[in-house]
């Protein structure tokens, strides 16, 4: 029996703990805010082993690096103390109707009633077409009316959906993003005559919504709701509600049933509202158009919790359009002005003398006769000034004396 007690020490050694182990957090960048570079906000979220998010940590316990390189942090907000800025995005096409649209438009309000009063949220929905149906707003009063007034009809086009919803929220600052929940395929792939016939779909194709979606760097959570199902066919295209998920650094959510909204609205809602704000300076404040990774160590005392959580931002600033226009015109205009200045200046000189009156005549000046016309006395022809010959016949012309 000793082999036994080998094997109960031995299964006690392995359920305790070493000394000085750390337990881990799990470190969640959810948002990399560049648009005031060089000055970058990074959006944490911070959770224990149990799933938990952990309040109260404080400055001192975060350290940032950006390409691998130590950077200070300037500016810090603690957890509870970030607004938030959220564009709902619900699906109002036919299919919706009944339980759907109810449990959709219920976890809508179950979001609202959890903001604060700092916090600010949009509506928009869609079928065939997008509207705005409540800007963004703190007003809770006007969300509710604006959620209860959604009814179900229609299409579904929520590719284009997608589109005008990060069109919107990029037009915002701070901590933003959008909870975008469909339950269909998008008509545009659908089958039979209506996709060529213009059908009920998205005018924008998917591919150009994710190269438009990669570019925003505005989180999605994107909610599929009822069965799965796949281009063509009835229920969620799941694969493309997970892509556009992906490329904007956000989350996607299975629900194949309206119970479960109510309770991932308010667990959305209850952990953007316990992010903390980090700010630092970039390493590098070159426009040059560069991906830099950003990691985020989050550390307590030796032998405490410790965690980290990575991800990293586009620097788009040399990339923008309009700036390199606007560059491009402010190289061109010394080439421009060099090129042309002389041209322009003799035109104005040759103007200026034009409208220039004449001088007045000097009395004094001798006066020159003017020159007769001369003619060959054989043919008639003219002759030029100081000819000896006659151009035409070639007579000897009689010099004048």
């Amino acid at each position: 029996m000793g082999w036994l007690r080998v094997a109960a020490v031995a299964l006690c050694l392995l359920s305790v703990a070493p000394a000085g182990a750390q337990s881990l957090y799990t470190v969640d960048v959810r948002q990399v805010d560049p648009s005031d570079f060089p000055t970058i906000k990074v959006y944490v979220a911070v959770h224990d082993e149990a799933g938990q998010p952990v309040p109260n940590l404080a400055r001192e316990q975060f350290q940032l690096r950006e390409n691998g390189r130590p950077v200070e942090i300037i500016d810090f907000k603690g957890s509870g103390s970030v607004p938030i800025t959220m564009l709902l995005v619900i699906d109002r096409s036919g299919s919706m109707k009944g339980a759907k649209l109810t449990a959709a438009t219920g976890a809508a309000r179950v979001f609202v009633e959890q903001m604060r009063a700092e916090d600010r949220v949009a509506l928009m929905v869609f079928s065939d077409s997008v509207g705005t149906a409540q800007p963004f707003t703190n007003d809770k009063a006007a969300l509710r009316r604006a959620i209860n007034a959604v009814q179900a009809d229609g299409g579904t086009a929520w590719y284009d959906a997608a589109w005008a919803s990060l069109d919107e929220i990029n037009q915002q600052s701070g901590r933003r993003g959008v909870i975008l929940l469909t339950d269909g395929v998008d008509n545009r792939e659908g089958t039979g005559w209506l996709p060529f016939l213009g059908g009920a779909g998205s005018r924008r194709a998917f591919d150009e919504l994710i190269d438009h979606a990669a570019q925003q760097a505005v989180p999605t959570y994107v909610i599929g709701l009822g069965e799965r199902g796949s281009r063509g066919n009835d229920g969620i295209d799941e694969s493309r509600l997970q892509k556009l998920a992906e490329v904007t650094h956000g989350r996607y959510y299975f629900m194949p049933g309206p119970d479960q909204l109510r309770a991932l609205y308010a667990d959305l809602s209850a952990g953007f509202q316990k992010e903390y704000e980090i700010t630092f300076k970039s390493a590098n404040p070159s426009n040059n158009g560069t991906w830099r990774d950003i990691d985020v160590i989050v550390g307590g005392a030796v032998g405490g919790m410790t965690g980290r959580g990575s991800s990293g931002y586009l620097e788009t600033h040399v990339l923008n359009l309009r700036s390199n226009l606007l560059i491009a015109l402010l190289l061109l205009l010394p080439l421009a002005g060099a090129l042309l200045l002389p041209t322009w200046g003799r035109r104005v000189r040759t103007r200026a003398a034009d409208r220039a009156p004449a001088p007045p005549a000097d009395p004094l000046a001798p006066v020159r006769p003017a020159r007769v016309p001369a003619f060959c006395a054989r043919c008639g022809a003219a002759l030029r000034p100081g000819a000896k010959f006659c151009g035409r016949c070639g007579r000897a012309v009689a010099q004048q004396p």
